[in-house]
């Protein structure tokens, strides 16, 4: 079962801590809320907040998850010891390739190089989605929605 919940960014950095991230000068520092996709976690549901679907709000790591984070998705994204499948130099948050293509991949599918009429270039598109627009519009409009609410 998927269970479904939105952190903020103070809420994905003391997370990424629990995960496997460490501090910003050291090997695997926390960027950005898209490299958490593909991490181990301990989630503790709590009944009184699961009145549709399973809720939780701790989440924590344990020296185990830690280390499973580390050696099958951190490393390879922070390429100490492991080189990317497909040669890439960028960033893994920056890559099309999706994680089930890829273990460092931080969305699902891999994006689709196609035009989108948003921006006018042509750029990649999420399949996940279904959106109308390219990625970087998508998560553009997302976001405005998001701070309308």
């Amino acid at each position: 079962m998927k269970v479904y919940t939105f952190w903020g960014g103070g809420a994905c950095r003391l997370i990424a801590r629990e995960l496997g991230f460490s501090r910003p000068w050291d090997k695997f520092p926390y960027r950005r809320a898209v490299e958490l996709v593909g991490l181990r976690l301990i989630a503790g549901i709590e009944a009184e907040r699961s009145t549709t679907a399973p809720a939780f709000f701790q989440v924590r790591g344990s020296g185990a998850i830690v280390k499973w984070n580390r050696d099958n998705v951190l490393r390879l994204r922070y390429r100490l010891g492991v080189a990317c499948p497909e040669n890439f130099t960028h960033a893994c948050a920056a890559c099309a390739v999706g994680y089930q293509e890829c273990p460092g991949g931080v969305h699902r599918d891999t994006y689709q190089l196609r035009f989108c009429d948003g921006c006018g270039h042509e750029a990649y598109f999420d399949p996940e989605r279904r959106a109308v627009h390219c990625a970087d519009c998508d998560n553009k409009e997302r976001l405005r929605a998001q701070g309308a609410t």
